[in-house]
């Protein structure tokens, strides 16, 4: 919807999250049933409360009462909770092996599923889509010397389009690659689509993969660089 709407650049920052999904569904699967379900739900709680504890120090207690339907002390006994949720995920990690932290880096996990290429590679890709980069500000500035500089150059959102539509369907897939052995519990199935999905898959991996630099970024062209005219030059 975004690419048809001349926007599909800002997908970029969709890849990320889809990375960590996978990342994170791969290293579950790789878990007993039991380790994993007990990881979740100590990762919801600490990430619930301290959501909760957020707000409630943002816009204050009373404001949690009066307008937001929070009873009086509701707010205390969850955080009281903190300590021991963050105390659970730092046991955990010693016994998955991440270290004492309470969540493991995004790194540790590429390197427990064997993906640490593809992880490095897309985490360059995104981390300039979600946080502020000079690089990225640079990146996006198209111009000639003495010329004018514009920031939304058609070819290059276009790239940029193509990027995260085609890095999105493959990690969509490796996902459903990673999880399949568990759906039989999820109550998920997809045996009916199978055929169009493997049919579609296929027609997509043969269109080849979108690269995350385009030459045209260093001033190259299939020739060889491209000469830039300056205010001073003389022909």
């Amino acid at each position: 919807m975004l690419a048809d709407m001349q926007q599909g650049h800002l997908a970029v920052a969709f890849v990320r999250p889809a990375l960590d999904e996978w990342l994170w569904l791969t290293y579950l699967c790789k878990l007993d049933l039991a380790k994993a379900n007990g990881l979740l739900l100590a990762m919801g709680r600490y990430d619930a409360i301290r959501s909760l504890s957020a707000q409630r120090d943002y816009i204050g207690d009373e404001a949690m009462t009066a307008q937001l339907w929070y009873p009086p002390g509701f707010v205390d006994v969850q955080v009281e909770q903190l300590p021991k949720v963050r105390e659970e995920l730092r046991r955990l990690g010693q016994v998955l092996g991440w270290g004492n932290s309470a969540l493991p880096p995004a790194r540790w996990l590429a390197e427990q599923v064997g993906e640490v290429a593809e992880y490095e590679y897309l985490h360059a890709a995104t981390s300039r889509a979600v946080h502020f980069s000079a690089g990225e500000v640079l990146r996006r500035g198209w111009g000639t010397p003495g010329g004018i500089l514009v920031t939304d150059k058609p070819e290059f959102r276009e790239h940029l389009a193509d990027f995260a539509l085609d890095r999105l369907w493959r990690l969509w897939a490796s996902t459903l690659v990673a999880v399949v052995d568990r759906l039989d519990n999820t109550g998920v199935h997809f045996e009916e689509s199978i055929d169009v999905i493997s049919e579609t898959l296929g027609k997509l991996s043969r269109l080849g993969k979108v690269p995350l630099v385009h030459a045209a970024e260093w001033n190259l062209a299939p020739d060889g660089p491209l000469r830039i005219a300056r205010p001073d030059d003389h022909d």
